[in-house]
């Protein structure tokens, strides 16, 4: 009579542990590669790609801008408010970046592109609403504050009229806005700017017309900023 099966789990193990440092080699690779400020291939043509920025770098009146129109430097942000990675840069970066814009080394100008569909759309919405009086970033910032991106819930109306009061904007004014169809219409026209720079992924950036597909880490932004200032 024999003993009980000593049953082996060098496989049952084993080939778990290997597929998971495949997958930490893959995703670690991928982080390390997009740690430069080298833009990812796009099916847009650079050429395309620049004459749409300098369409975008026009001085006239743009309420989803913050900062000096004549500033040295210039960074568009394309944006999803459902988009996670979108709110991790904008709570982790952004802050970094607003004091050049408060001593007028850098403009902002925000694009959402709404890859999400009509509820990203209805934020685009709220953040032009702000604008119009003159809190951008405050909006800007409160949308962004979930981790996951914007809930379904968070983006119905009454629920973006209160945040707006929340932020001290005239709640009446931004509701009346919020619902406009002259908004509407500036919503969708700038998210067609945006859309015309082959933007696949958010956030994805234009940093004085060199499209930038893909988070960075706040160290890239202020080292490119930097260099670009020095120059």
């Amino acid at each position: 009579m024999t003993g009980p099966t000593t049953r082996s789990y060098t496989v049952n193990v084993g080939v778990p542990l290997a597929f998971l440092v495949i997958i930490a080699l893959i995703v670690g690779g991928s982080f390390l590669a997009d740690r430069g400020w080298e833009p990812k291939p796009d099916a847009v043509s650079t050429t395309q790609q620049e004459e749409t920025w300098r369409a975008l770098r026009n001085p006239a009146a743009d309420p989803l801008t913050v900062g000096d129109a004549a500033a040295p430097t210039e960074l568009t942000v394309l944006t999803d408010y459902q988009c996670p990675f979108c709110s991790h840069w904008s709570r982790d970066t952004l802050p970094a970046l607003l004091p050049y814009v408060e001593s007028e080394q850098l403009r902002l100008v925000f694009r959402p592109v709404n890859l999400s569909g009509e509820g990203s759309r209805t934020a685009a919405k709220a953040l032009y609403a702000a604008a119009l009086q003159g809190e951008i970033i405050a909006m800007h910032q409160a949308l962004s504050s979930d981790a996951r991106g914007m809930s379904a819930e968070a983006l119905e109306e009454d629920a973006l009229v209160e945040l707006a009061a929340e932020l001290g904007l005239d709640p009446a004014r931004f509701r009346a806005d919020l619902t406009a169809a002259e908004v509407q219409r500036n919503v969708e026209r700038k998210e067609r700017e945006g859309l015309r720079l082959g933007v696949s992924e958010t956030p994805s950036f234009v940093f004085n017309g060199e499209f930038i597909s893909g988070i960075r880490p706040t160290e890239t932004f202020v080292q490119n900023l930097e260099a670009t200032l020095t120059e």
